[in-house]
């Protein structure tokens, strides 16, 4: 709970989208995961899309712990809009691999933000893969907040036709 509030307490809303999406966020969801875990099944994160999605995440990973997320979203025809921000905090030494696999319609407008702090000795693998969407935008930042602690991203982008897709990565070393 400390750690969402400093979060929240420390977001800068750069834009007047993200302030509405502060405000009208309906789904939160948080993860803890203790220190020394050692999970060698991913966590599965399914959503499915039906109708206009404003969501919060917020994951904390304990000291030493080793996991994999799986954060995937589809959408069906339909018409929708879909806002997610991931929040991730790494504690000292804790190794995450967060795979995103958005399968969405040629109706569905997205963004997402993804936003990470890692401390000392923590390892991070952003993995993404997105299909579809009329509209999308994934902004994906990293703090790396302490000694030797390391980001690698991979992303793959499919779009056609009038599908317009911006992708903004930003690692910075505090």
């Amino acid at each position: 709970e400390k750690e969402i509030k400093s979060w929240l307490a420390n977001e800068k809303f750069n834009t007047l989208f993200d302030a509405i999406h502060a405000a009208a966020a309906k789904q939160i969801t948080s993860i803890d995961v203790p220190d020394n875990v050692q999970e060698t099944e991913p966590i599965m994160l399914t959503t499915h899309l039906q109708k206009t999605r404003i969501e919060d995440m917020f994951i904390q990973v304990g000291k030493n712990s080793v996991i994999t997320i799986v954060d995937r979203t589809t959408a069906g025809e339909e018409q929708l809009f879909h806002s997610k921000r991931v929040y991730l905090s790494l504690a000292e030494g804790a190794t995450v691999n967060y795979i995103t696999k958005q399968e969405l319609s040629q109706n569905t407008y997205q963004v997402q933000k993804k936003h990470a702090r890692l401390a000392k000795g923590s390892r991070l693998q952003w993995i993404d893969h997105h299909r579809g969407g009329k509209i999308v935008q994934y902004l994906t930042k990293t703090e790396l907040d302490g000694q030797d602690a390391e980001v690698r991203s991979k992303s793959l982008l499919n779009a056609a036709g009038e599908q317009c897709v911006d992708v903004c990565t930003e690692a910075l070393h505090n």
